[in-house]
């Protein structure tokens, strides 16, 4: 059994469930392959197939330690497995790097029949699908993209109708939920990957991954040095200070050399602002963000005569537009930006560090324990982490000098709190709460560190 479980309910006559699944290229240095993706933001991280990594020649940089927690199990089993670094080609030509683990196969074949029949809805029509409609009729994924990246890739765009969900995303449109086929045909899977016959040792860690994950690990961390990982970040990374919290950036040891990202952060910058004159209405909300993040000391002009820290990097940013009355833009900053595929970008040189969350199912048990259940969120939780003074010439961006003339020079901003788009955002904001929490314990502090 495996610890990636979605329970999905079983399929009725004339019923399938789409799950969201891609067509996109990979990279390993000079060689490329086609990929067949699932994006799955149940698996906390990224596999690759050992056949997709035998056509990319991959050469593995790195294991990892995972422990493998079965489902209805509390052992864990301990699985050494390769890590490899791969890059994924948007349908813009873009680039996403990624760390992946190999593993024998990703799950049993999907069915491929519904996609076609789902590309003949109205509401759906003149969509770029990210899984092109072909004719076979079953997909053999090589690909797992998880929660690690899953953000990276999926967009805030999204189209309803009568049948499954199209959200957009740097793939192209991905299509996920019920499809009523009236084919007449029954669904042959009633449950996603659930494999229950006995295999040999060596086929375990495959049983595992033909389920969904609970309990995975740290992929750049063993867990027996998380612990201290963790006690070293929050006592000489997180300080303290005038009411305000400021954290360092976690770098990675084998990363010394940071591109500036200047020209290509140049030209995207001036490309955007093309697009938005198009659209006046859209280039004032995007400089009212701008100037509000300003007045809010979320970020800060760059002066020729002010400090610098020795690393420099500049990151570009664009809108996606919201579903939302209040707030129908938000600005995207991507740190995953490359000069070129075999440069690094910001998220490369920061480590992947798990943002130290409590285990899902145990509080998803104890949701389902009381009748009545509250959630709450912090406003603006990442831009209140003030960023470390040494980390924020890393953050720079361009924007117009005057706003309301798009022709007007560009000038340079910075970061002055953790931004969000940061590979290691979720867990320095994980981290400063644990150590506002040890520095007020109390039962109310207890309950929150417990529900995180």
């Amino acid at each position: 059994m495996s610890t990636f479980y979605t329970s999905t309910p079983q399929a009725q006559a004339h019923t399938e469930i789409l799950l969201k699944t891609a067509v996109a290229p990979v990279w390993f240095e000079d060689r490329s392959a086609m990929s067949n993706i699932l994006l799955d933001e149940g698996s906390q991280k990224s596999f690759i197939s050992e056949d997709l990594a035998a056509q990319l020649q991959l050469k593995p940089c790195g294991n990892s330690t995972i422990s493998l927690s079965t489902f209805g199990n509390a052992n864990q089993n301990v699985r050494h497995m390769d890590k490899a670094q791969i890059t994924l080609e948007t349908e813009t030509g873009g680039f996403i790097p990624m760390d992946v683990l190999i593993v024998p196969r990703i799950a049993a074949p999907l069915s491929n029949v519904t996609n076609v029949i789902a590309s003949k809805l109205p509401y759906l029509k003149g969509l770029r699908l990210a899984n092109p409609v072909t004719e076979d009729r079953k997909f053999e994924l090589s690909l797992l993209i998880g929660a690690d990246y899953y953000w990276s890739i999926v967009q805030d765009h999204v189209i309803r109708g009568d049948g499954p969900t199209a959200v957009k995303s740097r793939l192209g449109y991905l299509l996920s939920g019920p499809m009523h086929t009236f084919t007449g045909e029954q669904s042959s899977t009633g449950m996603f990957n659930v494999l229950i016959q006995h295999q040999q040792e060596e086929r375990s860690l495959e049983k595992f991954w033909d389920l969904e994950s609970i309990g995975v690990k740290a992929d750049e961390l063993e867990t027996t040095t998380m612990k201290d990982f963790n006690d070293e970040y929050e006592t000489k990374c997180i300080t303290y200070q005038d009411n305000r919290y400021t954290a360092k950036l976690p770098w990675r040891n084998d990363f010394n050399e940071l591109p500036t990202n200047y020209n290509v952060t140049l030209r995207r910058t001036c490309n955007m602002i093309d697009r938005l004159k198009k659209d006046t209405n859209m280039l004032k909300m995007y400089g009212d963000i701008i100037k509000d993040q300003k007045r809010r000391g979320f970020i800060e002009r760059v002066t020729e005569n002010g400090n610098q820290s020795n690393r420099i990097h500049y990151i570009p940013h664009h809108a996606v537009k919201k579903d939302s009355s209040t707030t129908p833009i938000r600005i995207v900053y991507d740190c995953s930006c490359h000069e070129s595929p075999h440069k690094a970008s910001l998220n490369d040189c920061l480590m992947s560090v798990p943002p130290m969350l409590n285990d899902l199912t145990g509080i998803l048990a104890r949701f389902r324990l009381h009748k009545h259940a509250v959630t709450t969120d912090i406003e603006k939780a990442f831009l209140n982490v003030e960023l470390d003074k040494e980390d924020r010439d890393v953050t720079r961006f361009f924007w117009l000098s005057d706003p309301s003339d798009p022709d007007s020079p560009l000038i340079t901003y910075r970061f002055r709190v953790v931004l969000f788009g940061t590979t290691c955002s979720p867990y320095i904001l994980n981290a400063t709460l644990m150590k506002h929490f040890k520095l007020n314990s109390c039962k109310t502090a207890e309950i929150l560190k417990n529900d995180l």
